[in-house]
């Protein structure tokens, strides 16, 4: 078996695929090889890894004494500050024509930037 990983990886080919189909017992294409009948193949567990998840969140806080009671604090919050898109995992199936290696949509909990803003006041 050779190396599946692919040169560049992106949502459209996360990594090496077959060309057509494995039909056969024994048959090879690529990096995959259809084990014979009565054997496992020689792949481990998750050995396929999809893309990284990364979230980078910020948060500013300034207080300003409005007098020698009160209190006002200005709170400006980013989630996702970076903005990054978070893409969700490869289809794993190697030899299914169209659909082997890519991803098809964003990380479930992933969200995009979202900025909040707000004030307090203590007293």
């Amino acid at each position: 078996m050779g190396d599946a990983n692919a040169s560049s990886p992106s949502q459209f080919g996360w990594f090496a695929t077959t060309s057509a189909p494995l039909t056969s017992n024994g048959q090879t294409d690529g990096p995959w090889r259809r084990p014979q009948r009565g054997t496992f193949g020689s792949v481990g567990r998750n050995r396929l890894l999809g893309p990284r998840f990364s979230q980078w969140d910020f948060s500013a806080f300034k207080t300003f004494r409005v007098s020698e009671r009160f209190q006002a604090q200005f709170r400006a919050e980013a989630y996702n500050f970076a903005n990054k898109v978070n893409l969700g995992q490869p289809n794993s199936c190697v030899d299914c024509p169209g659909v082997a290696g890519r991803i098809f949509g964003t990380y479930q909990l992933a969200i995009p930037r979202q900025w909040q803003f707000g004030t307090r006041l203590q007293f």
